[in-house]
């Protein structure tokens, strides 16, 4: 049920969750367009948030390898707007309350097109995340080539710049 009304509270965050088979471990793609923090003001719509990350995150650590090799996160923030996606207070109570909530090892944190707000949110975010976590973001990223390696295998070949 939780999972339910998370993806009906927000359709669009999630896009895809694969199995990297060359690095090990899963990786899910996020649009930051998908996320309305403003629907988090409410304790109905908090516990729905917390509870559909908890159950991704299980589906993502199905075993003891893949707890330990960590998952990475590719989000696309192309269109993000501070205004209407988040506000900063929301998004440090999430990042505090989650992370401390729910242990799991970041392989690594890819944020692309990212705009100065964001870059801000998620400055104020490391200073409450494990530095585990904290330690693997990575900023301003702009895709030079996304391609499936085949339509069986979900191997993403992917060239990155940050600058």
């Amino acid at each position: 049920m939780a999972v339910r009304q998370f993806v009906l509270a927000m359709p669009s965050l999630f896009l895809s969750f694969t199995y990297n088979h060359t690095k090990g471990g899963y990786v899910t793609i996020t649009d930051m367009t998908g996320t309305d923090l403003q629907a988090l003001k409410t304790e109905k719509g908090w516990k729905t948030h917390m509870a559909g990350h908890c159950y991704m995150l299980d589906a993502m650590n199905p075993d003891f390898h893949s707890i330990r090799t960590g998952i990475s996160f590719v989000v696309e923030c192309d269109g993000f707007s501070w205004a209407s996606h988040m506000d900063f207070a929301t998004s440090k109570n999430l990042c505090r309350d989650f992370y401390s909530f729910y242990p799991y090892r970041a392989q690594q944190l890819s944020y692309f097109h990212t705009n100065l707000f964001l870059n801000m949110t998620i400055a104020a975010c490391r200073a409450v995340l494990p530095k585990s976590i904290a330690s693997k973001f990575q900023l301003k990223g702009q895709f030079i080539a996304c391609k499936r390696a085949s339509e069986g295998d979900m191997q993403w070949l992917l060239r990155i710049s940050f600058s």
